[in-house]
């Protein structure tokens, strides 16, 4: 009995999971319209990216979920566009790619992630060789979101296919991360920090800088 209704519980978890994916999509999609007056205005836009970490978070749930068709009917149309890769978050939905490449060994998987690998090993990096989490901005700062994301897509990567690079980027991203954006005294991470100065940032023990680390 308790088997049934845990299974009905993470059916019902998932289908609100499909209902939030999609609407993360639409809400991209009028959030374009924004972003182009803000442009036309002189404004910084952001850009809009359909498989940024929420979108990638939800899909790692739904391949947990064995919820492949629908995994597959929201990428589809990011796969088709052959559009790249543009925030380090985009690892997340690799990291799914991968998988999903490795359920069904559609081609097109790997060719999706391999967009993401090439973004992330051609990313620019701070002296100590980490991925600078925002590439549109003058500043070298590295944060747990991006190291946790990096190295989960890259270490994966590198093993399915035998990349040594993408393996050694994905273990620089850890080590130095440990290095340099730890606290001393409680052995907590810091949200980020910058190699060059020295200085750490955010606040110490923040639960998504540890959960991603």
């Amino acid at each position: 009995m308790s088997e049934y209704v845990e299974d009905k519980e993470i059916e019902e978890l998932a289908d609100e999971a499909v209902r939030e994916l999609f609407a993360y999509r639409e809400g991209n999609r009028k959030g374009q319209l924004k972003e182009l007056a803000k442009k036309l205005l002189g404004r910084g836009a952001h850009r809009r990216d359909d498989i940024f970490w929420p979108a990638g978070m939800l899909m790692l749930g739904l391949l947990e979920a064995g919820r492949i068709q629908e995994l597959e009917q929201y990428l589809q149309p990011w796969i088709s566009s052959q559009n790249a890769a543009v925030y380090v978050d985009d690892a997340v939905t690799g990291y799914v790619l991968l998988h999903l490449y490795e359920k069904t060994a559609k081609l097109e998987y790997k060719q999706a992630a391999d967009r993401i690998a090439g973004f992330l090993l051609s990313a620019r990096r701070d002296k100590e060789g980490s991925i600078i989490y925002n590439q549109e901005r003058a500043q070298n700062f590295i944060f747990a979101d991006g190291t946790g994301q990096a190295a989960m897509f890259l270490a994966r990567y590198g093993a399915i296919f035998e990349n040594a690079e993408a393996k050694d980027l994905a273990r620089t991203q850890i080590i130095n991360f440990l290095q340099y954006g730890m606290d001393a005294f409680t052995g907590l991470p810091y949200h980020g920090f910058e190699a060059e100065s020295g200085v750490k940032y955010g606040i110490l023990g923040w639960g998504r800088a540890v959960g991603w680390l």
